[in-house]
């Protein structure tokens, strides 16, 4: 009967206002908690030394080669191709156990001898594309790559809430059940760092290759991914994507923005030219 109530009185146009006003009370403060709770226990790292470079690809390791087996083993447990050269790297580290939750990398091709893996790896589907990376200047070219997401920090598909496989690196004993529900937000928080990179480094046209049904949860974000080709087997069924990032921003709802300006206010120092 209340909300029968509530809704009819909204309809009232001296009603409307306040329960506008009330509603948006309420995003205002989820936005400030989303932003305080990730940031009370996550803190993104702009890779700039060579350790913090091999703690991302450790991360890469494990779950792309022992996990996923999508690549081969490496006896120093290190995943890592000539495109980290031309790369610009960010992980997420959870502040309490030191560990790194979450990692990806933005390669950038600053000249054609710097391609982005998907001219590399995927020449005949490129040639499907309606759109190239040789349509726009090589400068301003990039691709998202090699994310990962420690499995400590996973959310499993079949359930709602998050559930963590906590080992000796995090003890499940620290770990409350408020920290626990900003877990899931580490893949996004991955996205949205690399966002801050691209648009610090002026790299507007974006490039990736990904799962469908992750673009279309990205899209909810403010990441307008087109789909511009077919979908392969590569690393399981994926498609490529393109997206401008100078939209970004602009189409991200209310609460995600303020979680994407806290990353770049972290991240921006350590990218200023």
């Amino acid at each position: 009967m209340a909300s029968k109530f509530i809704k009819r009185a909204v309809r009232h146009s001296f009603v409307k206002p306040m329960v506008e006003s009330v509603k948006q009370v309420v995003v205002n403060y989820k936005t400030v908690q989303l932003t305080r709770h990730f940031s009370q226990y996550f803190l993104p790292v702009a890779v700039q030394s060579h350790s913090e470079l091999v703690v991302s690809q450790q991360l890469r390791h494990k779950v792309y080669c022992d996990e996923m087996n999508f690549l081969p083993l490496s006896s120093d447990k290190i995943e890592q191709d000539e495109m980290d050269h031309h790369s610009y790297h960010c992980f997420i580290k959870h502040i309490s156990s030191d560990v790194c939750a979450g990692t990806v990398r933005i390669v950038h091709s600053k000249e054609t001898a710097n391609l982005l893996p998907i001219e590399v790896h995927c020449k005949e589907l490129l040639e499907q594309c309606v759109i190239k990376p040789n349509d726009f200047p090589r400068d301003q070219l990039g691709e998202i790559s090699r994310l990962a997401v420690d499995s400590q920090f996973r959310r499993r598909q079949h359930e709602k809430e998050a559930r963590i496989d906590l080992d000796e690196c995090v003890e499940a004993d620290l770990i409350t059940e408020k920290e626990l529900r900003t877990f899931p937000l580490i893949s996004l928080a991955v996205y949205l760092a690399a966002g801050n990179i691209c648009q610090f480094k002026n790299i507007e046209h974006i490039f990736v290759m990904m799962e469908p049904r992750l673009a279309k949860r990205l899209s909810s974000v403010g990441f307008t991914f087109q789909k511009i080709g077919p979908e392969i087997d590569y690393h399981g069924m994926r498609a490529p994507y393109y997206c401008r990032i100078s939209e970004l921003a602009d189409n991200m709802p209310k609460n995600f923005r303020a979680l994407y300006k806290h990353l770049g206010m972290a991240l921006s120092s350590k990218f200023d030219d």
